[in-house]
């Protein structure tokens, strides 16, 4: 695969999901604003609901492929196995 034919597919990519970055872009603006804020807070509970969210978006973030895939897996109407599945998906 050539720079100019993964650029493009950048550019592609991002075309395709202009709304979705800059939703993505501005929500996690106003969040790391608020953390920011949190951080250097004197009150403690602000410290730790900033904690509790960054740990809850941490973890629904890295399992939900995970979770993808045993869903669908098991809603699948021919047996496949898990990694059967996430190659399907990934393709």
């Amino acid at each position: 695969m050539t720079t100019a034919s993964l650029s493009k597919r950048l550019l592609y990519f991002m075309y395709f999901h202009k709304r979705r970055i800059a939703l993505g872009t501005g929500v996690t603006g106003i969040y790391l604003l608020f953390a920011e804020r949190a951080i250097h807070s004197k009150y403690e509970l602000y410290r730790m609901g900033f904690a509790g969210s960054l740990a809850t978006t941490v973890m629904e973030t890295t399992h939900h492929f995970v979770d993808t895939v045993n869903i669908r897996s098991k809603v699948s109407k021919t047996p496949i196995s898990s990694i059967g599945m996430a190659s399907k998906i990934y393709t």
